[in-house]
Parts: C-alpha cells; structure tokens; sequence
C-alpha cells in the first residue's frame, strides 16, 4: 500500500501533510492553469499570514516520491474554516501587468508579443497584422494575450515559469501509458469508444489576409460539433481542402469523453497518453491530451484526464 505524501509552501508558510484538500485544473485551451487548496485553520491563525500574490509551489506524490505539480500565486483568499486559497499559475503575474495603448499600420505577431513580453523567447508562426491596435488604458497583459488566442487559434499557457505560444500540440512534452488492466482501476464511466460513422463535425475555417481581410467557409455537418480553425493568407480553395482534411482527422474510431487514473504517473496537458486494452487490443491508441484536472484529499491522490486528437 502506497502512503500519500503532499508539500506546499505558500510564501514562507510550509504544509506537509496539513492539508484538508487540493484540487489542481490543467488544460491547454485556458490561459490559466488554477489550484485551490483547503487548509485547517485553526485558531485562524492562517488570516494574518497569508496574502493575495504570495508565491504558491504544490508538490504531491507517495511515499516521499514528490513532484512539482503547480507553481503560481495566491489570487483569492476564503478566510473561513477550513481555510480556502484560490491560486493561479505564473499568468496571474500578467493580469497584473497593464500595458499601454498601441496601434501599428502594419506589424507582425511576433513584434506584437514582444511588445507585451520583452523578455520572453518568442516562437510563432509568421503571421503579418495590417494594422493592429492594443486599445484601453487598463488593459492587462494577459488580456491582450486571450485576445490574440481567441482571434488567431494559438495556445497560450505557462509550463511552470516559461510562456509557450504556438500553434496546438507542437510543443514536445513526452508519452505516459495507461493501461486499463494495469494502472487504471477505475469503472470508465466517462470513457466512451466511438465509431466514427456516429461522429457528426462542422468546421468553421477561417483566413486572414495582410489587408485583415477574412475569409471563411463552412464544411460538414450542419447540426455536428462544431470546430474553428484559423489560418493566414490562404485562398479559398485552400481553406476549404484543410477544413475538409481536418474533418478526416476527427472523424475517427476512438476514445471520447474522460478517463480517471491515479497520482502516479505525472500526465500533463500536450503529453501523448498510449491507451492500452488487453481485452480490446484493436481499440489501442495515443492520444493528445487536453485537461488533467488533480484531486488529492481524503477520497485519494486522483486525476480526471480528458484526451483530445489522436496522436
């Protein structure tokens, strides 16, 4: 039997073990990665030394293997009983960060993220802005950055300290195999394998051209799950043969929903998750994943892990 082990560290504060609960949302489609952390407040001792942006490290395991599985900042505070921190990853530092209105007759994207990050290394695609205006006298970093995500389909996210953006599923995190005999104990209720003949998609595809000209279209089903893309200085015709390849892509005999597994191992958003059925061997597959969302407390060290396109 495997004894559960947890260290936190909430600026100059130490918590091993003292810890009712701690809940942990990973997703690469959300800027921000958060924890909360429910701690025994006792003689509300906890009220007067703790404060909104300290530093925040959450390291979990068993049997004193630990691992790093958030670094952020305190961004809430519940000052009851049991004591309840609401934290966010290193993004919380850019929704702090105000930036000044600027508008350019013609840039790039790479020229405007570094002018909001220019410190950072920048890596992304090579993407003309004709023109481009960052507008509001309390806009913050982080905001300008969900603009960027939302109207070019980038992700954005911190990996602990360091800011990636690019294109989806191009940063290369690793593999971690699970296996449904072996290391998944649970009853997949959320876990459904589904034939792709039963699989209905739209895709809205959409294209922006030096002038800010767009074009869209529309393939697929009409009443399916819909899905947009977005690309840069590509013709009609082009647009709608990616669209069209893109639904070949989705349209596929696999696992739909969300798996549960245990503390160990270490899954992470962007890994490649290797599914393994030795009942059903022709359902093996890897897959990308999207969300980890982490629990640890009283009912177990678990993880809800929801895999996206196959890899």
């Amino acid at each position: 039997m495997k004894w559960m082990n947890s260290h936190i560290t909430v600026g100059s504060l130490v918590f091993n073990q003292r810890v009712n609960s701690v809940r942990i949302e990973s997703s690469r489609k959300k800027l921000t990665d958060t924890a909360t952390i429910t701690l025994p407040n006792l003689g509300k001792m906890l009220e007067s030394s703790v404060a909104v942006g300290d530093a925040v490290v959450i390291n979990l395991g068993y049997d004193e293997d630990l691992r790093e599985e958030f670094v952020g900042y305190v961004a809430s505070i519940s000052p009851k009983s049991p004591f309840v921190l609401v934290c966010e990853d290193e993004m919380w530092q850019l929704k702090q960060q105000s930036v000044k209105p600027v508008s350019w007759k013609s840039t790039t994207l790479k020229e405007v993220l570094e002018y909001l990050l220019p410190d950072a290394t920048i890596d992304v695609p090579n993407v003309t802005l004709a023109p481009y205006r960052i507008a509001g006298k309390e806009t913050s970093v982080a905001r300008v950055l969900k603009d960027i995500k939302s109207a070019f389909g980038l992700d954005i996210y911190f990996r602990g300290k360091q800011l990636f953006v690019g294109l989806a599923l191009t940063e290369d995190v690793g593999e971690v195999v699970y296996h449904f005999q072996k290391n998944l104990p649970f009853n997949q209720d959320e876990l459904e394998y589904v034939n792709s003949d039963s699989i209905r998609i739209k895709i809205e595809a959409e294209s922006i051209h030096h002038n800010n000209k767009k074009i869209k279209v529309e393939v697929g089903d009409p009443d399916g799950e819909k899905h947009s893309l977005h690309y840069y200085n590509i013709s009609e015709s082009e647009l709608r043969k990616l669209a069209e390849e893109k639904i070949r892509l989705l349209k596929y005999d696999g696992y739909r929903g969300s798996f549960k597994a245990k503390g160990q191992p270490l899954p992470f958003h962007g890994m490649v998750a290797h599914l393994i059925d030795e009942k059903h061997p022709e359902r093996n597959g890897k897959y990308f994943i999207d969300e980890v969302v982490t629990e640890y407390g009283s009912n177990g060290f678990n993880r809800t892990i929801k895999p996206g396109y196959q890899a």
